[in-house]
């Protein structure tokens, strides 16, 4: 075995990233285009440039102000018809008594809103001030108290003699406790991302200013549509009571044009507030966005007046876009309104017929039941479209896309770093709701204080809802302003670690300041707390010399909840396709029903969720051209290896699916592999030779079978090729090919992402079944390019470069031996191991 060379520390325990390509270079990871770069410049629009400058999604803008109009107009159509029922208005009143009732005890008024004021606002600056000196406690506090509240009810239920949800909540607070444990990294690398963002609103306090202005105005527009709304329910109250005919005295009429009008009024309500925290996003997306990319430059090569650039940017070319997402949320809003609607119906009749055992009931319940799911449903998707909404307009707002492009982008970007971001999600979430839920009550807490013993009777009642009105506003104002802004910043925050992580410690010409010198301290944090996140978007890159990669496959280390999670979820992956393995001799009946049970297998069992192959010389779309082209009997065909399940992809690719071999290169030629099963050994094996007991290749067999030859391995980042065995004989195995094969082809296998697929390096085939059988993940994508060549020109140097997909992979030298590789790769992960321990 040859000596694995030395793992290579960081100088002075930092990387040099000066060695990575220009941002624009490389392979892509996410299939999306390259956004424009941000550039320094004293101009916001000039600082983020935008491909085609034009107001994106028009037409959602249109539909937002027929909306707002439509909304007007009912509303403005109710107060005349309320204006011309007298009796609606008809409510006497003693202006003197009430005079009186309004300066009584003002003392009292003006005590309660200035506790509800002050009490917030301490509360808010004492919560910044927390996440910026301890962030790491804020959320471990903040988080633990989940699993604290679990033991409790467990402790609860077990005192009161409920043994199995004792048990249950036990459970999920270990679970819970046992996630904290396991992930205590981030903990920390949240903590850090919370203390920047704080850093940023600090040095950019118009973040905050827009943040209560929108809170502001969005309190003004609350307060007009809630009086539109009841003017326009007791206009339709009315109306519907003149016609009903009142059988039993206490019944309601409800018109089907009243329901129609209560929905859309419901509709309108949901669309306006939602274009109105939108935008609110997208303008401090913008501030924050300029903080990221440029706050190491000096102050001529910045936005000088980011906000303004971003509000301006929000209004115009972002404007539609931002309707078009409200539009979608919004839609969804108000069919899970109506479900809840529905529901409360269905219960009322179902307590009404509750003791009736007959049909109604019956149907009464499957329709409550059904009613319920639909709902449930509805409620997820909203949240999941919410929580999608803020990633993709921070996207929006860096590069000005139209919402479905940006949309598209952020679901690339959440299909690679998804779990990541949803965890420190949840981190920040938890501790963000907590700590605002907190303040609320120590406002209540000071009030209390504060009157007990007071005689609150003698202050109206006209002066004491308005002063509670007002006071618990101003406080809401307060907090939500604090947690709006740090949502904020920390979701821009990701996308912009997630799309391009070097621009955190880019600096002006290479000139430090003192804001350089803290990012890069905090950089290095953050490559402590998580090593992945120097991963982007534009690919990782190998030695252009040795071959060996200094990306190495990450190991993957699940957390004890993840475990229990696979444990639970392999018996039932198991069982459920049981029946499709029983039946499999009866999908080998056709090469349609092979493909269809491979397809089955590759995505149920082993996440694969998409396998593109690209003929070339043939267009994407011309599907007959590329089936006409796919490999059929007496086909020849050269492939890199990446994984255990290329075997089941070859097979997909093929004509006849069934009659495919796989040969492997080595020293004595081509050798058979004789099953799905000896590959899958061959893989996970301690040593890269093939056994002894593999047959070499018959040529005269070839004409009756689909040949896959394994002549190179890809490397363990994906980005390149090793070179062929290097005693295998080539001109001689293409002499006899030339005269037995049919055709000679090419295909080029990639797959990403490379971490869970593994590549042909010895690993441990139980950790490897466990950790796919037990996924969900659904991420695994193979994309395949297949080249025809001509025997005229059929050598070493054509197949690799096909196998190198034209040369955009890259070839690595042919004196480079793979053990090399394989026992580099060896010694980086021992010693991986050694530093985790």
């Amino acid at each position: 075995m040859s000596i694995p060379p030395p793992y290579a520390e960081p100088v002075n325990g930092r990387y040099d990233y000066s060695a990575l390509p220009p941002y624009d270079e490389g392979d892509t990871k996410w299939d999306f285009e390259i956004p424009e770069k941000p550039v320094p410049a004293p101009e916001y629009d000039d600082a983020f440039p935008i491909n085609e400058p034009v107001y994106n999604d028009k037409v959602f803008t249109y539909i937002f102000t027929i909306v707002v109009i439509a909304f007007t107009g009912l509303a403005h159509y109710s107060y005349k018809s309320l204006s011309n029922n007298h009796t609606f208005w008809d409510t006497s009143t003693n202006s003197n008594d009430m005079g009186a009732q309004l300066t009584k005890s003002a003392r009292y008024l003006y005590m309660f809103v200035s506790v509800t004021t002050i009490t917030p606002l301490v509360c808010s600056t004492f919560l910044l001030l927390l996440v910026y000196l301890c962030p790491t406690a804020f959320i471990i506090i903040s988080f633990l108290l989940v699993p604290l509240s679990l033991f409790t009810f467990a402790f609860s239920s077990f005192w009161a003699g409920a043994i199995l949800p004792a048990l249950l909540f036990g459970v999920l607070g270990t679970l819970m406790m046992a996630f904290m444990f396991n992930n205590f990294s981030r903990f920390s690398f949240s903590a850090l991302m919370l203390k920047l963002v704080v850093s940023a609103m600090t040095k950019y306090p118009s973040t905050i200013l827009v943040s209560f202005m929108s809170s502001i105005i969005t309190a003004f527009i609350s307060i007009v549509y809630m009086v539109s709304l009841v003017m326009i329910v007791n206009w339709r109250t009315l109306g519907d009571d003149t016609n009903c005919p009142h059988t039993n005295g206490n019944d309601v009429c409800v018109s089907t044009v009243s329901i129609f009008v209560y929905l859309f009024a419901m509709f309108s309500g949901f669309y306006i507030f939602q274009v109105l925290q939108n935008t609110t996003h997208v303008i401090l997306a913008g501030v924050f966005s300029s903080w990221y990319f440029f706050d190491t430059y000096p102050e001529q090569s910045k936005p000088k007046t980011p906000a303004f650039g971003a509000i301006r940017r929000a209004f115009t070319y972002c404007f539609g876009s931002i309707c078009f997402g409200s539009l979608l949320v919004s839609l969804v809003q108000t069919l899970r309104m109506s479900l809840q609607l529905v529901k409360s119906r269905l219960q009322s009749i179902r307590q009404q017929d509750n003791e009736s055992n007959g049909d109604a009931s019956l149907l009464t319940c499957f329709l409550l039941c059904f009613v319920t799911i639909l709902e449930w449903i509805a409620r997820e998707f909203e949240y999941w479209m919410q929580w999608f909404n803020r990633y993709a307009y921070s996207y929006l707002s860096m590069y000005g896309k139209p919402y479905l492009a940006s949309a598209r982008d952020t679901f690339e970007i959440l299909k690679y770093k998804g779990m990541d971001i949803l965890i420190n999600d949840s981190l920040i979430g938890s501790a963000i709701s907590f700590y605002s839920l907190l303040s609320m009550g120590i406002t209540g807490l000071v009030l209390y204080i504060t009157f007990q013993g007071s005689n609150l009777q003698e202050m109206g009642p006209e002066m004491l809802t308005i002063g509670l009105f007002g006071g618990l506003l101003v406080a809401y104002f307060i907090v939500s302003t604090t947690i709006n802004c740090l949502d904020v910043g920390f979701v821009t925050f990701t996308i912009g670690l997630a799309v391009d992580p070097e621009a955190f410690t880019r600096t002006d010409a290479g000139n430090a300041t003192a804001t350089s010198i803290e990012r890069l301290q905090a950089w290095e944090k953050m490559n402590v707390y998580y090593p992945g996140i120097r991963e982007r978007k534009f690919s990782v890159y190998s030695d252009k010399t040795t071959g060996i990669s200094p990306f190495v496959p990450a190991n993957i280390h699940p957390t004890l909840a993840t475990y229990i999670f696979h444990v639970f979820l392999i018996p039932i992956k198991i069982v459920v396709v049981l029946p499709v393995v029983l039946l499999y001799p009866l999908f080998t009946l056709t090469s349609g029903l092979t493909r269809v049970f491979l397809d089955i297998l590759l995505a149920y069992f082993f996440n694969v969720c998409e396998q593109e192959l690209l003929v070339d010389g043939i267009r994407k779309s011309d599907e007959a051209g590329k089936l006409a082209n796919t490999p059929s009997l007496g086909d020849v065909v050269f492939v890199n290896a990446n994984g255990p399940l290329d075997y089941f992809v070859w097979k997909m690719q093929c004509q006849y699916p069934n009659k495919i071999k796989v040969g492997v290169a080595t020293d004595e030629g081509v050798v058979l592999v004789p099953n799905a099963s000896g590959w899958f050994g061959w893989c996970f094996g301690g040593s890269l030779q093939v056994p002894k007991s593999w047959k070499l290749l018959n040529p005269e067999t070839i004409k009756e079978i689909t040949l896959f030859v394994v002549i190179e391995g890809t490397i363990s980042n994906g980005k390149g090729v090793l070179s062929v065995p290097p005693h295998f004989d080539v001109e001689e195995f293409l002499k006899t090919i030339k005269t037995a094969a049919s055709k000679a082809k090419v295909l080029s296998t990639k797959v990403s992402p490379v971490g869970i697929s593994e590549t042909v390096i010895p690993t441990n085939k139980w950790y490897w079944w466990f950790v796919n059988f037990g996924s969900i993940s659904m991420n695994l994508k193979y994309r395949l390019k297949l080249y025809n060549l001509d025997y005229k020109e059929l050598d070493i140097d054509s197949i690799r470069t096909a196998l190198a997909n034209g040369g955009k992979m890259k070839l690595l030298s042919k004196n480079m031996h793979i053990n090399t590789k394989r026992d580099y790769l060896v010694a980086v992960a021992m010693n991986n191991e050694k530093k985790r321990v």
